[in-house]
């Protein structure tokens, strides 16, 4: 680990993803990004190659237009901050701070209808906040939403093929 000997600035592409600048090609992959709703600038992701994709969100809340640009993708990596069933805050506390994390993170409900919407093939909730995931209960609530892909909560070391 460290800082290269060549400075952190060498031999490094920076892309300006202001305006309309949100598509480039790398290396035989189309990354393209939109912005999505939060508290703080926030980005999403598209990568495609070979006839196949993935997006990834940072946070955010509900928005159509994700739902427009994750559409038919393979791999949909999603915040799932409110996936979570906060078991580690104290009970007393755990609406207040679900409460308060609806203002920059989207519900359980909305990542269903994003998910639905997409029509992903397989659903990978990362950034998952305080406690643990119930993948079974969490699919219930996305499939009564329409959606058919597959769920995943995401963890250290996760490999996933499309």
């Amino acid at each position: 680990m460290g800082w290269p000997k060549d400075g952190i600035f060498t031999n490094v592409n920076i892309n300006d993803f202001t305006g309309d600048k949100y598509q480039f090609e790398l290396d035989g992959v189309k990354i393209t990004s939109i912005p999505v709703p939060h508290t703080v600038p926030t980005y999403a992701y598209r990568f495609e190659a070979k006839g196949q994709s993935v997006v990834v969100s940072g946070d955010l809340t509900y928005s159509n237009e994700f739902a427009k640009f994750a559409k038919n993708t393979d791999i949909l990596v999603i915040d799932g901050m409110l996936a979570s069933d906060f078991y580690f805050v104290p009970e007393q506390a755990r609406e207040s701070l679900k409460n308060g994390l609806k203002q920059s993170h989207a519900t359980l409900e909305d990542l269903a209808k994003m998910a639905a919407e997409s029509k992903a093939k397989k659903l990978v909730l990362t950034h998952i906040g305080l406690g643990k995931v119930d993948i079974p209960s969490i699919s219930k609530v996305f499939s009564a939403a329409g959606y058919k892909g597959e769920t995943i909560a995401a963890e250290d070391g996760l490999v996933i093929n499309p």
